[in-house]
């Protein structure tokens, strides 16, 4: 507005006034109400000095009424200057849209208005209409509303707040930085889901939560919990994310937490617990638990299942000669060896030289050449020793089953077929011969 001056009429209103540029993200200038009202309450009627803030003009909206309110008044210029010729269209028109703000150094916050003005044409003009609260009355609650914006933002998480529409009006800086997303950016919700969930999938289901959670805060008033999300980033990274979610009147007020570090660290401790130190092979209680899901998809699918029972021949031995260093070396490698025959099976070590595999889709005789398989080619595994290598063999016992299935009365039997490969002399396989039918 360098060639407009401002309206002879608006030094002549005594209520604080404000005219801002056709893109209202710029204040032109003010009148002497609200300077004197930036000046601070001592000020005269008559003092027309410029307040201590800066107000060197023009200058930026958001300098004088901060970032938020700024970003409404720039929202509701844009509505009031679009044509509406729909059913809302008187509604659309109607009014002066309203923000609250608070401007620099002054206690209280005021209730802006805004509306266009015919001189200069296309500009417009804020309105402060009044204290949010009195002077006198409320002066507690009135310094934590007017806090509230820095409070959200000096938060350590992120907090979102959306209309009914389902279009984020807040977002504090703490969700910015987790996310790398602007203000601007991902305003709909609908563009959220699509960029933090790119599987559509997992987006489903994301969304089906937030819809859940959102009728039950609805629905009681309460925070809901949803649980740990992995969001993509803007950079195309994941974090695990926990949210919280609770319907403030007609504004569902998000909540979270970037807790990627404590997914790791109990994924760490999960596998500590599942997984044999020594051979990185499934423990007991995690083939327990996985051969629980075998099982259960074998039988709806109608696929057999086999077990084989596993044992290095006289380890005791080679603990004895070679030491536990050795002995370790052996562990090792057998259960390389295992996992490269055994491919996609469930395959553990249950303590000791004694190994265990869980095989789908494979009929008694297809285990028992598969067993074959995996002694011939322990057969060959030499393991580096102080005097000589050292040479195993391993005695495998088979068992397999229909649906019904056992378990435990499925490792049983191939835990007796292991025994009898032993008394035959070790060094070979043996089969489970109870009716496949049967566990």
């Amino acid at each position: 507005m360098a060639d407009t001056a401002p309206p002879a009429w608006m030094e002549w209103v005594n209520v604080p006034l404000l005219l801002l540029a056709p893109e209202a993200d710029r204040v032109l200038a003010l009148n002497g109400a609200m300077r004197r009202l930036l000046a601070g309450d001592s000020a005269e009627p008559g003092d027309t000095s410029e307040p201590s803030s800066p107000t060197f003009l023009p200058m930026a909206l958001e300098r004088l009424v901060g970032a938020e309110a700024a970003a409404q008044l720039a929202r509701a210029a844009v509505r009031r200057d679009t044509p509406d010729t729909g059913a809302d269209a008187g509604a659309h028109a109607a009014g002066a849209p309203s923000v609250t703000a608070r401007l620099p150094g002054h206690p209280r916050a005021f209730r802006l208005e805004l509306s266009p003005v015919d001189e200069p044409p296309g500009h417009w003009l804020v309105t402060l209409c009044g204290e949010v609260v009195g002077k006198e009355e409320g002066k507690a609650i009135s310094s934590i509303y007017e806090d509230l914006q820095a409070v959200l933002e000096w938060m350590p998480v992120g907090i979102e707040i959306y209309d009914k529409d389902g279009d984020c009006v807040f977002t504090n800086t703490h969700a910015q930085r987790l996310f790398g997303w602007e203000k601007d950016e991902l305003i709909d919700l609908d563009d959220w889901w699509e960029h933090a969930y790119p599987d559509p999938a997992y987006r489903d289901a994301a969304m089906k939560a937030w819809d859940e959670a959102l009728a039950a805060s609805q629905a009681d008033g309460v925070a809901v919990p949803m649980n740990d999300w992995k969001v993509t980033c803007k950079d195309g990274t994941q974090k695990f994310v926990h949210f919280r979610l609770r319907c403030i009147g007609d504004h569902p007020v998000l909540v979270y937490w970037d807790v990627s570090q404590e997914q790791q660290v109990q994924a760490e401790l999960r596998h500590r617990a599942e997984t044999d130190e020594l051979t990185g092979l499934r423990n007991r209680r995690r083939f327990f638990a996985d051969a629980k899901l075998v099982l259960d998809t074998a039988a709806a699918s109608g696929d057999p299942v086999s077990v084989m029972m596993i044992d290095i021949d006289h380890f005791k031995v080679v603990n004895d000669l070679h030491g536990h260093a050795v002995g370790d070396a052996v562990l090792r490698a057998f259960a390389e060896r295992c996992r490269s025959v055994v491919g996609d099976g469930v395959l553990a070590r249950l303590g000791g030289e004694e190994f265990v595999a869980l095989l789908t889709g494979l009929s008694q005789d297809k285990a028992a050449e598969r067993a074959e398989e995996l002694r011939r080619s322990i057969e060959t595994l030499a393991i580096s020793a102080q005097a000589e290598p050292v040479v195993l063999t391993a005695s495998i016992g088979v068992a397999t089953a229909a649906a019904p299935f056992d378990i435990d009365a499925l490792l049983m039997r191939a835990d007796q077929a292991l025994y009898a490969a032993k008394r035959a002399g070790r060094d070979r396989v043996a089969l489970d011969r109870g009716a496949i039918g049967s566990a």
